[in-house]
């Protein structure tokens, strides 16, 4: 969409950078949502493998177990950076609404 400064002034600028902005910022979402997910699957792989290894009678089960506590720590970590991402969004669709109504 092109604006004319002349006709529209700094709101046409304005609309533009937020749209711009809004678009970075659901990319950026949609990098978290899908480091989130890959972080959960490999959490359960490892929880997995780790009580399957206990079951079975191997003896690095320890070690699985604590490699599946910190893969939930990551998984946490990155449902944290999802919900940011998602709070940003809404921000700025909020701006964006008060600018129109002006």
């Amino acid at each position: 969409m092109i604006f004319s400064t002349a006709a529209y002034g700094n709101y046409a600028l304005c609309t533009m950078d937020m749209v711009a902005e809004h678009a970075q910022k659901q990319q950026a979402l949609e990098k978290e949502k899908e480091q989130s997910r890959s972080t959960k699957i490999e959490s359960v792989l490892s929880i997995g493998a780790s009580v399957l290894g206990s079951i079975l009678g191997k003896k690095r089960s320890f070690t699985g177990i604590t490699s599946g506590a910190r893969a939930i720590g990551r998984t946490m970590k990155e449902g944290s950076d999802v919900g940011r991402h998602e709070e940003t969004l809404e921000r700025l669709e909020e701006q964006k609404a008060e600018l129109e109504q002006q």
